[in-house]
C-alpha cells in the first residue's frame, strides 16, 4: 500500500521533473548549435565545447538521479513506518470502540504521506532549478543567446512548478492541522 501510494504521488512528479530537465537541456543544446559561419571559434573548439557541455549535463543528471533515489528510499522507509504506526493505532482504537479517532489517524497518515511526497518533489524541483541555473550561467558565459533563452524559459517553468508544490504542500499541512482539532 505504501509503495503504491509513493509511486503514484512521488515518483510521478520526480519523473516529470527529470524528463523536463532532460528534454529541455537536450533541446537547448540542439537548438543552440550555431552555424559554422556565425560561430567565432574554430570547429574543433566548438566540438570540444559541445562535448564538455554534454558531459557536464550527463554528470548533473546522474547526480540528480542519485539524489532522487536516496530521497525516494528515505521516503519509503519513513512512509512505511508512519503507515505501520497508523495501522497499529487504528487497530487498538477500533478494538477500544473509538472509531472516529481511528478514521482520523488514517486520514492524518494519508495527509502526512502526501505532504512528504510533495516535499520530496519540491526538493527535486529545487535541485533541477539549481542545475539549470548553473548551465544557464555557463551558456551565457560562452555567449550563446539561443540556449540561454531556452534555459531561462526552463527556469521560469521550474519556478512555477516549485511555487505550485509549495502552495499544495502548505494547503495539505493546513488540512492536517485542521484534522487534529476535530
Amino acid at each position: 500500500m505504501s509503495v503504491s501510494l509513493l509511486s503514484c504521488v512521488v515518483v510521478g512528479p520526480v519523473i516529470l521533473a527529470f524528463a523536463i530537465a532532460v528534454v529541455v537541456s537536450v533541446s537547448a543544446i540542439v537548438a543552440g548549435c550555431p552555424h559554422p559561419c556565425s560561430w567565432p571559434l574554430p570547429s574543433l573548439s566548438f566540438a570540444i565545447l559541445v562535448l564538455v557541455l554534454v558531459l557536464v549535463l550527463v554528470l548533473v543528471l546522474v547526480l540528480v538521479l542519485v539524489l532522487v533515489l536516496v530521497l525516494v528510499l528515505t521516503a519509503i522507509l519513513v512512509l512505511t513506518a508512519v503507515l505501520i504506526l497508523a495501522a497499529i493505532l487504528t487497530h487498538v482504537l477500533v478494538h477500544a470502540g473509538v472509531l472516529v479517532h481511528a478514521i482520523m489517524i488514517l486520514v492524518l497518515a494519508v495527509v502526512l504521506a502526501l505532504a512528504l511526497a510533495l516535499a520530496l518533489a519540491l526538493a527535486v524541483l529545487i535541485v533541477v532549478l539549481i542545475c539549470n541555473l548553473v548551465v544557464a550561467v555557463a551558456v551565457v558565459l560562452v555567449h550563446d543567446l539561443v540556449v540561454a533563452v531556452i534555459l531561462i524559459c526552463d527556469l521560469v517553468v521550474a519556478v512555477v512548478l516549485v511555487g505550485v508544490a509549495v502552495v499544495v504542500f502548505f494547503v495539505l499541512r493546513c488540512v492536517g492541522l485542521a484534522l487534529t482539532w476535530l
